[in-house]
């Protein structure tokens, strides 16, 4: 990143003096942006979220009871999505949540390693479902869903398993995840300690009603990134309102 810095700063200094607007994904990204690129506070900055896919709209919120035991992870099996801290996490979780399983959808360069991991663990009631085209029947069994990337910019993973009343998990290594997490949109982890992640992670599995009601909250703060939302943004911003 350092080695590359003054060059991304050349660029994006070049796009906002040849730009009318520059959009951001999230309203604390516009400090972000001033801070690390030195760029003069200007009326050009504003936020606009990405819209949730409408095949992920649900007017109703599933029913919870539908739901299994079930902490999921889906994105791909690379080093910055920090699978292995997930792993660790469940070793410590499994022989506390009987009948519970941890499945991880998607594939990558690590999903070898990870697998021998859990072998070599002897980590049970984990699945590696693979690569899906469409995760959503995963979304709407799960409970939870575990995010612990070492950097992200705005996941969509965690909107999507919010319109599923699936409550997400996430350590908060953007501004962009804790947009997405604050505000009754799930559990904020301050800690990679697997054992520290462990706890709040079965202090919510074992607290059905808990997990009811964030699911209801999770659900709702979903809406707000419906694609009919999102779009009338864009309108006003493109009609110059």
């Amino acid at each position: 990143y350092n080695r590359h810095r003054k060059r991304w700063c050349d660029a994006y200094l070049k796009a906002v003096n040849e730009s009318e607007k520059v959009v951001l994904l999230c309203e604390d990204y516009i400090d972000e942006f001033y801070k690390l690129y030195s760029v003069p506070r200007n009326e050009k900055f504003c936020a606009i979220p990405n819209p949730l896919p409408e095949s992920y709209l649900h007017n109703k919120l599933p029913d919870f009871s539908c739901k299994e035991n079930v902490i999921l992870y889906v994105g791909r099996l690379s080093f910055e999505k920090n699978v292995q801290t997930m792993l660790a996490v469940w070793e410590k979780l499994q022989p506390r949540l009987a009948g519970w399983t941890f499945k991880i959808v998607g594939d990558g360069p690590e999903r070898e390693k990870l697998e021998q991991y859990a072998g070599e663990h002897n980590i049970s009631c984990v699945e590696f479902v693979g690569a899906v085209t469409n995760p959503t029947e995963y979304y709407r069994k799960a409970k939870m869903l575990l995010l612990l990337s070492k950097f992200e910019g705005f996941p969509m993973v965690l909107i999507e398993a919010q319109s599923f009343g699936t409550v997400p998990v996430s350590y908060p290594s953007s501004n962009g995840v804790k947009s997405i997490i604050e505000d009754g949109g799930g559990v904020m982890v301050n800690s990679m300690d697997p054992k520290v992640i462990a706890n709040t992670v079965y202090g919510l599995a074992v607290d059905e009603q808990k997990m009811r009601v964030m699911s209801a909250a999770v659900h709702e703060k979903s809406a707000r990134y419906r694609v009919d939302i999102i779009a009338d943004r864009w309108k006003e911003l493109i009609a110059g309102k």
